[in-house]
């Protein structure tokens, strides 16, 4: 997956231009549950609900008549309790499945994928992605879960950069990032502010941005390689109503790299991986609605969708879906169209 990959984005590169190309390359680092796994249990487990409902009404209840216990007799054991649902579906040999993915935010492309287990979590699935091959010389941005302390280490021994969220997770970071920005007193010479108003679909959206450096000697201990905190609010107005959210976080970009406007590029964009990605996804493909849980193939079946959508992408196709239904009806025309694309 990952040489398929490569080839996508050298070959994406060249089609858009040197000037086109941002100079921050960013990856962001998100988690997908395949959903068509997880609803097929619940499925089965309320059809064998329905089919025990109707063997009682069909066969007459006769209550137990109790029985007394006999002097010297052991109890009776107590009925096994049911398995866990999560244990019950790895006995079975249909584990519910969830990925957690490095995707290229520019094209797409998914550059590497990790299955997160049963008994594991995305925090070690991403130690696994970690490797100096997808982190050297890009912006990795993630969750709020992902504000680790050897996460960010990692990406900065790579030779890489973070972009990262402070949220309940790691509690003292976010209130003293929410102290910071809020305390009215300090001396914001130093703090630089942007501002972006984006409007379409009937929706109203206003970024503003506020960074400083003030804060990079008290998280440098604990947080390698910290350049400039940040707050972002977003204000989204739709249908007659608004809503407002606050978020803060660090990078490890200088303001040399990205002063404050250039910054809400990349924060943006990772707030753009479910609508690129994972949306795409589940409608293009039908991954959601995959119900297929052999072992591995949900894993295989998500890597060749985005290496779908990628290609798709590269090639400059705009309609995915309407793309794939003519190619269903045309297969010939599918390879001469290929053919045509990929010969230099």
């Amino acid at each position: 997956m990952q040489i398929v990959a490569q080839v996508l984005v050298r070959a994406h590169a060249q089609q858009e231009g040197s000037q086109l190309v941002p100079e921050i390359s960013q990856v962001a680092m998100d988690g997908k549950a395949m959903r068509g796994t997880w609803s097929q249990v619940q499925k089965e487990r309320e059809q064998q609900h329905v089919e025990a409902q109707k063997q009682e009404k069909q066969e007459p209840a006769e209550k137990p008549q109790p029985t007394r216990q006999k002097k010297g007799e052991r109890p009776a054991e107590a009925p096994p309790s049911p398995m866990p649902q999560a244990e019950e579906e790895e006995t079975r040999g249909h584990p519910r499945v969830h990925l957690l993915s490095l995707s290229e935010c520019h094209s797409g492309i998914v550059l590497a994928q990790r299955s997160v287990g049963r008994k594991t979590t995305e925090i070690s699935a991403a130690a696994a992605l970690m490797h100096p091959a997808l982190v050297k010389d890009r912006l990795i941005s993630a969750d709020a879960l992902h504000t680790q302390t050897n996460w960010c280490a990692a990406v900065t021994a790579f030779g890489g950069d973070d972009l990262l969220f402070a949220k309940g997770n790691q509690p003292t970071r976010f209130q003293e990032l929410h102290d910071f920005f809020a305390d009215p007193e300090p001396e914001r010479d130093e703090w630089r502010h942007a501002r972006q108003v984006s409007k379409g679909h009937g929706r109203l959206e206003i970024r503003q941005i506020w960074t400083s450096t003030q804060m990079n000697d008290w998280f440098e201990p604990q947080w390698a390689g910290i350049q400039q905190v940040f707050c972002v609010q977003r204000q989204v107005s739709s249908q007659g109503k608004t809503r407002e959210e606050t978020v803060d976080g660090f990078t490890s970009l200088s303001r040399q790299r990205a002063n404050a406007a250039r910054l809400l590029a990349p924060i943006q964009a990772h707030w753009k991986v479910e609508n690129r990605l994972h949306w795409r996804r589940d409608v293009s493909p039908g991954e959601d609605a995959c119900q297929v849980r052999s072992a591995g193939a949900p894993q295989t079946l998500a890597a060749l969708n985005g290496a779908l959508l990628g290609l798709m992408g590269s090639l400059g196709v705009r309609n995915v879906p309407k793309q794939m239904r003519y190619f269903d009806a045309h297969p010939s025309a599918m390879i001469s169209w290929l053919c045509h694309r990929l010969s230099p």
